[in-house]
């Protein structure tokens, strides 16, 4: 006889992705503009000493060019060295490695968000989980509870 358990109880250290790609606060824009190419992320992570500390995400970075429209273009290369720290937001939404899917699909649903770091009580970064996280683990419990 097979024992099923209940999706919604998963614990997000079960499927959560655990190299997480991050940067620093002091870290220039221009770098983190490579990371949203790169990765096609919305949001980036803000690590300082393995301590999760803030997010940045597109509309934060994009921010910074709004509030310099009235001058010259050239003002563009100096955005890009400003430091992440000048547009990253400190209060971060985060989930512990205990949580649950069912957690974590409440945050990303109600806060609209595509992944949420994983910390655990010292503010360690332990993962990342994102919505593709998510829908693969559905998936594969579906699979097994059907098989």
């Amino acid at each position: 006889m097979k024992i099923s358990r209940r999706i919604s109880e998963i614990p997000i250290s079960e499927f959560m992705t655990r190299n997480v790609i991050s940067i620093d606060p002091n870290a220039p824009l221009e770098r983190l503009n490579r990371i949203f190419e790169e990765h096609n992320f919305n949001a980036v992570p803000v690590i300082e000493n393995n301590k999760l500390i803030g997010v940045v995400n597109k509309v934060d970075f994009m921010t910074v060019f709004r509030k310099s429209m009235n001058r010259d273009f050239k003002i563009y290369r100096e955005l890009m060295q400003l430091p992440v720290k000048e547009v990253m937001r400190q209060a971060v939404i985060a989930l512990n490695p205990e949580d649950t899917i069912e957690k974590a699909l409440e945050y990303m649903i109600g806060f609209r968000l595509r992944g949420i770091p994983v910390v655990n009580v010292k503010k360690d970064i332990l993962g990342i989980v994102s919505r593709n996280d998510i829908v693969k683990k559905l998936m594969q419990e579906d699979i097994r509870n059907n098989d």
